[in-house]
């Protein structure tokens, strides 16, 4: 079981530098694609309504990686609820050891912290919120000078309209997933959120 924990916590933290590297990459992208913004001119007008394309997709293969380790959080906090046990350790304090004590900081959910939520909510939405707005500017720049291609502007808005919906869909999911194979009545544990409340017929809220 401590093997198991060991490489359940090692994944976690290769997908959180994962995260972070597709972060910077999705940052060094953008600062370059803005110092070609003053030849949007000379360019075709696709190729322009196709700037903005790999930053989305970056963005939401960043959702599937905060949902997988989400997962992998649900399991550690599992194995840690057994290894506590078999350690003798009270139930009042599990809470104060390993997963469950990093979620009450980094979790934005009803199990986390309020004067921690806002920095939290901030760091989500503030990548979404600057892809949003970059992708409005190059659309505008691109009406702006290439006046005679109003279908590509409209194309490039609805595809990314489709892209933003596909995106807020996999949040959602993510902030109320719950493994089909840890399904229980009364049992609202979630991805970012283990329990919301505890309940005798969840396998995961029962310690």
């Amino acid at each position: 079981m401590t093997a198991i924990y060991q490489a359940a916590r090692s994944e976690t933290l290769t997908l959180l530098n994962i995260n972070i590297a597709l972060v910077g990459a999705e940052l060094a992208y953008l600062t370059a694609s803005v110092a070609f913004l003053g030849d949007v001119g000379k360019l075709p007008p696709t190729a322009v309504a196709l700037v903005p394309a790999p930053l989305w997709l970056g963005l939401l293969y960043n959702v599937i990686i905060i949902a997988l380790s989400g997962r992998h959080g649900n399991s550690l906090v599992i194995l840690e609820r057994h290894m506590h046990r078999y350690a003798g350790i009270p139930p009042d304090e599990h809470a104060l050891i390993g997963s469950r004590a990093g979620e009450y900081v980094v979790n934005p959910g009803p199990s986390g912290s309020w004067w921690y939520r806002p920095t939290i909510w901030l760091i989500y939405l503030i990548a979404p919120a600057l892809i949003l707005g970059y992708t409005w500017y190059v659309l505008a720049t691109l009406v702006r000078i290439h006046l005679e291609s109003p279908s590509v502007f409209a194309g490039g808005l609805i595809g990314y309209g489709i892209a933003a919906g596909v995106l807020a869909a996999a949040v959602t999911k993510a902030m109320r997933d719950t493994p089909k194979t840890d399904a229980a009545p009364n049992c609202s544990h979630s991805v970012l959120s283990i329990c919301a409340h505890r309940s005798p017929h969840c396998a995961v809220c029962v310690s």
